[in-house]
């Protein structure tokens, strides 16, 4: 059975991606008039009552790939894998949540002093670039990959008192991004998730 927590890609009304969202927000996207599902194999848009439509019976179970299909009490409705929206405000804000996995992921899990890659995550940790000790919030702005040797060294200490340069100023990266590197990327998704679909910043 799916997974509710699986992503849909979500598209801007000029159809460049801006996120990858659980199922279950995508679905109240659509039933609430705010988007439109893509068909992956036809093109076609589908409203939620439209969509409906291509509902299976509880009685086809046996016949179906239960992955694709969200259960209710009466039937199997087909994960919505690309959902458009209608306008460009109809979405509520989405947010980049930081959280330190987030964190190696826009570094590319790399020291950003260093620049060694880190192949396993107890290599990794995070810096505060200025330390919390010295004022420092942890935010994206003020947060980078590490390796742990690298922290040893800076310790508690500002760049300019332990003579290390960051490789690239930590920002606060945008969702479309984090769309760019979601690992379970659908076969559906990838024509959006290419070069030409990505707009120039």
């Amino acid at each position: 059975m799916a997974n509710m927590k699986d992503k849909t890609l979500i598209l801007n009304k000029n159809w460049t991606p801006i996120a990858a969202t659980p199922i279950k927000r995508a679905v109240k996207i659509v039933s609430r008039d705010h988007g439109k599902i893509i068909d992956p194999d036809t093109w076609m848009l589908y409203g939620w009552s439209k969509w409906l439509e291509n509902a299976k019976p509880i009685s086809d179970e046996r016949k179906l790939n239960l992955n694709a299909y969200i259960r209710t009490s009466s039937i199997f409705i087909p994960i919505p894998e690309i959902v458009v929206l209608s306008g460009y405000g109809k979405m509520p804000p989405m947010g980049i949540h930081f959280t330190r996995m987030a964190l190696y992921e826009r570094d590319n899990y790399t020291c950003q002093y260093c620049g060694k890659f880190g192949s396993k995550r107890a290599n990794l940790t995070m810096d505060h670039v200025v330390p919390k000790s010295k004022g420092g919030h942890t935010t994206w702005e003020n947060c980078v990959t590490c390796c742990r040797n690298c922290n040893q060294k800076k310790a508690d200490m500002l760049l300019n008192e332990c003579s290390m340069q960051l490789r690239r100023k930590p920002y606060r990266p945008k969702s479309r991004q984090l769309v760019l590197k979601t690992k379970h990327v659908k076969d559906s998704w990838k024509s959006f998730l290419s070069d030409e679909h990505i707009p120039t910043e």
